[in-house]
Protein backbone atom coordinates (compact mmCIF):
# COMPACT_ATOMS: atom_id res chain seq x y z
CA UNK A 1 0.00 0.00 0.00
CA UNK A 2 1.65 3.33 -0.39
CA UNK A 3 2.18 5.85 1.63
CA UNK A 4 -0.54 8.00 0.99
CA UNK A 5 -3.27 5.11 0.47
CA UNK A 6 -1.99 3.91 4.26
CA UNK A 7 -2.63 7.58 5.19
CA UNK A 8 -6.47 7.14 4.37
CA UNK A 9 -7.12 3.90 5.83
CA UNK A 10 -5.61 5.70 9.03
CA UNK A 11 -7.66 8.42 9.14
CA UNK A 12 -10.84 6.58 7.92
CA UNK A 13 -10.02 4.22 10.77
CA UNK A 14 -9.62 6.96 13.75
CA UNK A 15 -12.30 9.05 12.25
CA UNK A 16 -14.76 5.59 12.63
CA UNK A 17 -13.61 5.29 16.25
CA UNK A 18 -14.19 9.05 16.84
CA UNK A 19 -17.30 9.03 15.50
CA UNK A 20 -18.84 6.17 16.60
CA UNK A 21 -17.40 5.58 19.91
CA UNK A 22 -18.54 9.17 20.94
CA UNK A 23 -22.19 7.55 19.47
CA UNK A 24 -21.82 4.72 22.21
CA UNK A 25 -21.29 7.12 24.79
CA UNK A 26 -24.58 9.89 23.47
CA UNK A 27 -26.82 7.19 22.82
CA UNK A 28 -26.39 5.88 26.51
CA UNK A 29 -26.12 8.94 27.98
CA UNK A 30 -29.53 10.09 26.63
CA UNK A 31 -32.76 10.24 28.29
CA UNK A 32 -34.71 10.79 25.22
CA UNK A 33 -33.80 7.86 23.46
CA UNK A 34 -35.31 4.51 23.50
CA UNK A 35 -33.75 1.45 24.87
CA UNK A 36 -34.46 -0.20 20.87
CA UNK A 37 -33.08 3.03 19.71
CA UNK A 38 -29.97 2.80 21.63
CA UNK A 39 -29.63 -0.99 21.31
CA UNK A 40 -29.65 -0.26 17.41
CA UNK A 41 -26.93 2.15 17.83
CA UNK A 42 -24.81 0.35 20.00
CA UNK A 43 -24.85 -2.35 17.19
CA UNK A 44 -24.20 -0.35 14.51
CA UNK A 45 -21.80 1.54 15.79
CA UNK A 46 -20.12 -2.30 17.27
CA UNK A 47 -20.14 -3.62 13.62
CA UNK A 48 -18.39 0.03 12.45
CA UNK A 49 -15.83 0.10 15.36
CA UNK A 50 -15.11 -3.64 14.31
CA UNK A 51 -13.79 -2.80 10.88
CA UNK A 52 -11.75 0.35 12.31
CA UNK A 53 -10.15 -3.11 14.33
CA UNK A 54 -10.14 -4.76 11.47
CA UNK A 55 -8.60 -1.35 9.87
CA UNK A 56 -6.04 -1.27 12.20
CA UNK A 57 -4.79 -5.04 11.92
CA UNK A 58 -4.47 -3.75 8.11
CA UNK A 59 -2.18 -1.02 8.81
CA UNK A 60 -0.40 -3.22 10.71
CA UNK A 61 0.61 -6.13 8.45
CA UNK A 62 0.77 -3.79 5.69
CA UNK A 63 3.89 -1.84 7.52
CA UNK A 64 6.26 -4.23 5.92
CA UNK A 65 4.16 -6.29 3.63
CA UNK A 66 2.32 -5.65 0.69
CA UNK A 67 -1.64 -5.71 0.83
CA UNK A 68 -3.36 -9.08 -0.07
CA UNK A 69 -6.18 -8.84 -2.55
CA UNK A 70 -8.12 -10.09 0.36
CA UNK A 71 -7.26 -7.81 2.88
CA UNK A 72 -7.87 -5.04 0.62
CA UNK A 73 -11.31 -6.57 0.22
CA UNK A 74 -12.02 -6.49 3.53
CA UNK A 75 -11.16 -2.95 3.64
CA UNK A 76 -13.50 -2.14 0.57
CA UNK A 77 -16.38 -3.35 2.23
CA UNK A 78 -15.19 -1.56 5.44
CA UNK A 79 -15.00 2.16 2.90
CA UNK A 80 -18.53 0.97 1.61
CA UNK A 81 -19.92 0.37 4.60
CA UNK A 82 -19.29 3.72 5.81
CA UNK A 83 -20.92 5.22 2.68
CA UNK A 84 -23.89 3.55 2.90
CA UNK A 85 -24.28 4.28 6.32
CA UNK A 86 -24.14 7.77 6.12
CA UNK A 87 -25.86 8.13 2.71
CA UNK A 88 -28.73 6.60 5.01
CA UNK A 89 -28.09 8.42 7.95
CA UNK A 90 -28.03 12.06 6.70
CA UNK A 91 -31.14 11.96 5.28
CA UNK A 92 -32.89 10.59 8.46
CA UNK A 93 -31.03 13.33 10.48
CA UNK A 94 -32.73 16.13 8.39
CA UNK A 95 -35.78 14.50 7.86
CA UNK A 96 -36.15 13.73 11.71
CA UNK A 97 -37.09 16.72 14.25
CA UNK A 98 -33.68 18.06 14.90
CA UNK A 99 -32.19 21.30 15.37
CA UNK A 100 -30.42 23.35 12.17
CA UNK A 101 -26.95 23.03 14.19
CA UNK A 102 -27.71 19.09 14.79
CA UNK A 103 -28.54 18.62 11.30
CA UNK A 104 -25.02 20.45 10.02
CA UNK A 105 -22.79 19.15 12.06
CA UNK A 106 -24.38 15.39 11.66
CA UNK A 107 -23.70 16.24 7.61
CA UNK A 108 -20.31 17.17 7.88
CA UNK A 109 -19.53 14.32 9.92
CA UNK A 110 -21.01 12.42 7.37
CA UNK A 111 -19.06 14.07 4.70
CA UNK A 112 -15.79 13.78 6.23
CA UNK A 113 -16.66 10.02 7.02
CA UNK A 114 -17.40 9.81 3.16
CA UNK A 115 -14.46 11.29 1.91
CA UNK A 116 -11.79 9.49 3.93
CA UNK A 117 -13.87 5.92 2.76
CA UNK A 118 -13.57 7.11 -0.81
CA UNK A 119 -9.86 7.94 -0.58
CA UNK A 120 -9.51 4.14 1.20
CA UNK A 121 -11.21 2.27 -1.50
CA UNK A 122 -9.54 3.85 -4.04
CA UNK A 123 -5.81 3.32 -2.40
CA UNK A 124 -6.56 -0.61 -1.99
CA UNK A 125 -8.78 -0.98 -5.33
CA UNK A 126 -5.83 -1.79 -7.23
CA UNK A 127 -4.98 -4.89 -4.74
CA UNK A 128 -8.74 -5.57 -4.45
CA UNK A 129 -8.47 -6.36 -8.38
CA UNK A 130 -5.26 -8.42 -7.76
CA UNK A 131 -3.49 -5.63 -10.59
CA UNK A 132 0.50 -6.41 -9.97
CA UNK A 133 1.71 -2.83 -11.26
CA UNK A 134 2.48 0.17 -9.12
CA UNK A 135 0.03 2.42 -7.95
CA UNK A 136 -0.21 5.72 -8.84
CA UNK A 137 2.06 6.88 -6.05
CA UNK A 138 4.76 4.79 -6.78
CA UNK A 139 4.65 5.07 -10.58
CA UNK A 140 4.82 8.96 -9.10
CA UNK A 141 7.86 8.33 -7.94
CA UNK A 142 6.84 7.81 -3.90
CA UNK A 143 8.18 4.34 -2.56
CA UNK A 144 5.49 2.53 -1.20
CA UNK A 145 5.89 2.19 2.71
CA UNK A 146 7.35 -0.98 3.31
CA UNK A 147 10.09 -0.33 1.13
CA UNK A 148 10.35 3.21 2.76
CA UNK A 149 10.25 2.02 6.06
CA UNK A 150 12.97 -0.94 4.86
CA UNK A 151 15.75 1.82 3.83
CA UNK A 152 17.71 2.07 0.68
CA UNK A 153 18.37 -1.03 -1.45
CA UNK A 154 16.74 -3.09 1.42
CA UNK A 155 13.56 -4.86 2.27
CA UNK A 156 10.47 -6.69 0.39
CA UNK A 157 10.83 -4.39 -3.08
CA UNK A 158 14.04 -4.13 -2.93
CA UNK A 159 15.01 -7.46 -3.51
CA UNK A 160 15.28 -8.36 -7.04
CA UNK A 161 12.32 -10.87 -7.98
CA UNK A 162 10.09 -9.58 -4.62
CA UNK A 163 6.73 -8.46 -5.42
CA UNK A 164 6.89 -4.38 -6.53
CA UNK A 165 3.04 -3.74 -5.96
CA UNK A 166 2.06 -2.02 -2.99
CA UNK A 167 -1.59 -0.90 -2.96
Amino acid sequence: MTRRGWSGLAALVAWTVFVWSNRLVNAWGSDTESTADKVTSSLLAAVLLGFAVVGVVVLVRTWRSPLTAGWARVVQVFAGLTVAVWAVRVPQIFLADHELAFQVVHALLGVVAIALAVWTWRAVAPAASGRGGPGRAEADGAPPLASAAAGPGGGATGDAGAPQARH
